[in-house]
């Protein structure tokens, strides 16, 4: 991951990066120009040890896909639209742990049993999940 005046982008170094499609590297790419503050993140999932540049890529790319459902499921959600609103913000500035918050008021608000209460079970759970946290949204 490189900052260079304050858009964030993948590059990869070296003679060629075997076994990895230039598509993904694009896919990311264009996921970081929508969502720039998620860099950070991403860089946890390149900071990994023990794991092959190729499988980090292909991570990456999953994560990404998630991050997006997650945001645009969040912003469509129709109860409670004013925190609906803030959390799919939050998430557009890449600030996941306080849109994970403001999915935890709106579970705290929301009626257990409802399809609005699984919904939002559900995107907490993809939440944990897109923090790194998996463990935690076991039990939800």
């Amino acid at each position: 991951m490189e900052s260079v005046g304050g858009k964030v982008s993948l590059r990869l170094l070296g003679n060629g990066c075997l076994g990895i499609d230039p598509r993904a590297t694009n896919e990311i790419n264009e996921f970081l120009s929508e969502f720039p503050k998620t860099g950070p993140r991403l860089q946890q999932i390149v900071d990994q040890r023990d794991v092959e540049l190729a499988e980090k890529v292909e991570q990456i790319v999953v994560w990404a896909k998630k991050y997006r459902e997650l945001t645009k499921s969040v912003r469509d959600e129709s109860a409670e639209a004013e925190l609906n609103k803030k959390a799919a913000d939050l998430l557009r500035d890449g600030d996941l742990e306080r849109a994970a918050e403001q999915l935890d008021q709106l579970m705290r608000q929301g009626q257990r049993g409802t399809d609005q209460g699984a919904r939002l079970s559900y995107y907490r759970a993809q939440a944990y999940e897109l923090q790194l946290l998996a463990t935690k949204a076991w039990p939800l």
